[in-house]
């Protein structure tokens, strides 16, 4: 009676485990067609510049840090400023140029800072309330 225990529990542990071993076969392909799907869907959405924006977002993840005041940087940096110079900080290490230009245009665009040159920036001196 023990022995046909045994017996029919090793059947039913290999055949659990060839089940198994279907089932990761049947995921890896299931996670493979679901990655192919959403690059389908990146380039129907990004149109001709699908490749580009993957490209973007691996090395935005290879970048990833923690999140950044952009005010308390512009708060250190001298009053006639360029990129580069925003480049060197510590805050921006892993952030594209691209990124780094939209954070100077959204400044510019809030009245903090204006356009001098090609890539040259200059702080805008803020008009404090006075208090009434």
């Amino acid at each position: 009676m023990a022995i046909d225990v045994r017996a029919s529990l090793r059947m039913e542990i290999d055949r659990l485990r060839k089940a198994v071993s279907q089932k990761r076969i049947e995921l890896t392909s299931l996670n493979e067609k679901l990655k192919r799907c959403k690059g389908a869907l990146d380039l129907l959405r990004n149109g001709a510049r699908g490749g580009a924006a993957r490209t973007r977002r691996k090395h935005a993840k290879a970048g990833k840090s923690a999140l950044v005041n952009w005010g308390s940087v512009l708060g250190q940096l001298p009053n006639s400023f360029t990129l580069k110079d925003i480049t060197k900080r510590p805050e921006s290490k892993g952030k594209s140029p691209v990124y780094l230009r939209q954070i100077v245009s959204m400044w510019a665009k809030r009245g903090k800072t204006k356009r001098v040159s090609l890539g040259k920036y200059q702080k805008v001196e803020q008009k404090k309330l006075r208090a009434a």
